[in-house]
């Protein structure tokens, strides 16, 4: 699907873009607590791709199994908080997944 040039969202979404890029781009420092900081960076910017991608298209993935819920199937509300209490990881899952346990 190919967006008008003067769409709000479609300039968003290629900010974002550029901005992951630029962070991909980046060194890494020295010691571990740079290596943890990249790390957040890039997270950040994948999550914010993720949401452009969920807003642009319509598709809302499951939080649990990384695979799109559709039209049809069950699902519910998730919401985490992190251990650190700082991020939040919100939206829905299948119900199927509500009760499977991931490991690793």
């Amino acid at each position: 699907m190919r967006l008008p040039e003067d769409d709000v969202p479609r300039h968003c979404a290629l900010a974002c873009i550029g901005e992951s890029r630029v962070k991909l781009r980046a060194t890494v420092g020295d010691g571990p607590d740079q290596a943890v900081a990249y790390a957040r960076r890039l997270a950040r910017s994948l999550t914010a791709l993720c949401d452009h991608y969920e807003a642009l298209t319509g598709v809302e993935m499951c939080l649990a199994c990384d695979r799109p819920i559709r039209d049809r199937e069950d699902s519910v509300s998730y919401g985490q908080v992190s251990p650190s209490g700082g991020a939040a990881c919100a939206g829905r899952i299948h119900t199927r997944c509500a009760h499977t346990v991931r490991r690793g």
